[in-house]
């Protein structure tokens, strides 16, 4: 992230952005976790390197653009809490919650316990969400219909 050419996007040079966003992205970028930023009223998207692997083949086209573009399949359900927690100012939590995500040409239906919390700008105001999680992948098992060797379907869970 600290490479990208930010004077050329909406977001501007970093010199210019709110004490609290840059220190969120700090915050974010030094973590080993997938964590990212959700800024402004259209969410767009900072995120660490962690986080790439949620994106698969949308990174890197996806820093800086709007969550609504970037998570097209999923917004009908990360918009409203996003939306909750910019207008707010109150955080939010999911548990084990169903997200469909395309990723490698495909719906990859996943798992994912995560908090919404609000950044709140110097002014008090909301400037964007922080988003920190983890997927799941013993909840996506446990739910997940297999096929044994004579071909029947069970479901694990």
């Amino acid at each position: 992230m600290s490479a990208y050419a930010w004077q050329e996007t909406p977001f501007g040079p970093v010199s210019d952005w709110p004490i609290s966003l840059q220190t969120t992205v700090s915050i974010c970028v030094n973590s080993r976790f997938p964590m990212t930023i959700w800024w402004g009223a259209d969410f767009c998207l900072l995120y660490n390197d962690a986080f790439q692997m949620i994106l698969g083949d949308r990174h890197p086209q996806a820093l800086g653009q709007p969550a609504k573009s970037v998570f097209a399949e999923s917004w009908h359900i990360i918009g409203p809490q996003l939306n909750k927690t910019f207008t707010t100012g109150m955080a939010d939590r999911e548990e084990d919650l169903l997200i469909p995500v395309m990723r490698a040409g495909y719906l990859e239906e996943s798992y994912y316990t995560y908090s919404y919390s609000p950044i709140f700008l110097e002014d008090g105001k909301v400037g964007g969400v922080f988003y920190g999680y983890f997927r799941n992948d013993k909840a996506n098992f446990e739910s997940t219909a297999t096929v044994d060797a004579n071909g029947t379907v069970s479901s694990a869970g």
